[in-house]
């Protein structure tokens, strides 16, 4: 490792406090099979800054086994930086496939004059912490280097018309992709639906992408729900937290797939409609 960190990768189970820091870590693996680590440094929840990069051959089975994905090795407080949160869960929907390259984007409240957005254009593969945008609730910059993701108006309208929504993802995964080109709904056939998203995943009329317009027909949907299906376009999902979101738009994917292949096998079977709202009232918040 580059000696001229004072700080070293911990071992899975060790303390990662050093000096009053906390230390997260990111693991890729890179398409030539070499692994690359990058490390920043937060104190208490608060990114301080980068540590410099290390591109050589290392063994990382102390963290994990099979480091292929991109992983977010949570070794400091669960309370982060907004901008940390939004970087931390761009990466996740690219490492479960919920978009490619720089399509989709997410974003979190920051706080109650500002939100955190991805960037417009980044690839996510590229994107770092310096890359994530901070706006106002009209949709105008407030810091960053680079313009705000081009759905900005409809991420900046749920913020403003839901109080209680502090995350939205939208992503343009293949089989829920799928639902929405042929303008239909997902049935509940998995109870994570019911729990999770609250009922069938609806779909909301075609706009403009880019538009507030879009937000709107997607904001009259999820009254509701914690997800729909924006036609000719791909998902939205929104919770109290980001992480929420982020669960109810991988969910939407697994219950499309699920309902896709079953369907090639014979007929699905929907939850009744009673078990759907016990599960609701178990689960859905």
């Amino acid at each position: 490792m580059n000696q001229s960190s004072s700080i070293s990768v911990p071992q899975a189970g060790q303390n990662s406090k050093q000096s009053g820091h906390f230390l997260g870590v990111y693991i890729f693996r890179l398409h030539s099979g070499h692994r690359y680590i990058l490390s920043h440094v937060f104190q208490g929840g608060e990114y301080v800054k980068p540590l410099p990069r290390v591109e050589e051959k290392w063994n990382f089975s102390p963290l994990c086994k099979e480091p292929i994905k991109i992983l977010w090795i949570m070794m400091f407080e669960s309370h982060m930086n907004p901008k940390i949160n939004v970087l931390t869960i761009a990466k996740r929907i690219y490492s479960n496939r919920l978009v490619i390259a720089s399509l989709g984007n997410v974003s979190c409240r920051e706080t109650e004059k500002s939100i955190a957005i991805t960037p417009s254009g980044i690839d996510y593969e590229d994107l770092t912490i310096d890359d994530i945008v901070t706006i106002s609730y009209d949709g105008k910059v407030i810091e960053g280097a680079h313009a705000p993701s081009s759905e900005t108006p409809m991420h900046a309208l749920v913020y403003r018309e839901r109080e209680d929504i502090n995350g939205v993802v939208h992503t343009h995964s293949l089989y829920a992709s799928a639902f929405s080109v042929v303008n239909k709904e997902i049935p509940v056939d998995m109870v994570e639906v019911a729990a999770h998203v609250g009922g069938r995943v609806p779909v909301a009329p075609y706009r403009l992408p880019g538009t507030e317009e879009l937000g709107r027909e997607a904001l009259s949907v999820l009254k509701e729900r914690s997800a729909c299906i924006l036609q000719n376009h791909g998902v939205l999902a929104i919770g109290d937290t980001l992480e929420k979101a982020y669960k109810a738009a991988a969910i939407v994917e697994i219950a499309a797939r699920i309902h896709i292949l079953g369907s090639l096998i014979g007929t699905p079977s929907e939850i009744p409609i009673e078990d759907v709202q016990k599960l609701r009232a178990m689960y859905f918040k």
